[in-house]
């Protein structure tokens, strides 16, 4: 209920820049009850962030973007796209210099190979 308030209120402000991370936040809070349902609920959540992240060149939202949307490959059963979203998130964390969430990243690569 606080994402949809955020929502609502990013919507009604017309706050892209609050929208954003409210859509990152929607798209992790379905996850852990991804049905097929809720997929495309969570398609949509992330399909949004992604545009705002290119309208608002809000690029630092860029890697948790990957994130999200390799948690949802994988509750899917994707791992290839999973692993692919991952290495992508880690390879901008490297170039942001996030060195914390580059190596965070860096073991749930690990734990997938092996």
């Amino acid at each position: 209920s606080a994402v949809d308030e955020a929502l609502a209120l990013a919507h009604r402000f017309d706050a892209k820049m609050e929208e954003l991370p409210a859509q990152l936040v929607l798209a992790r809070t379905l996850l852990p009850s991804a049905s097929q349902e809720r997929r495309a609920d969570i398609d949509v959540a992330l399909e949004r962030a992604a545009l705002l992240i290119r309208e608002t060149t809000a690029t630092v939202f860029q890697p948790d973007l990957h994130e999200v949307r390799a948690e949802a490959a994988r509750r899917f059963g994707d791992a290839a796209s999973a692993e692919r979203e991952l290495r992508e998130a880690h390879r901008l964390y490297t170039e942001m210099g996030a060195t914390g969430h580059e190596e965070r990243v860096a073991r749930e690569l690990a734990a997938l190979s092996g």
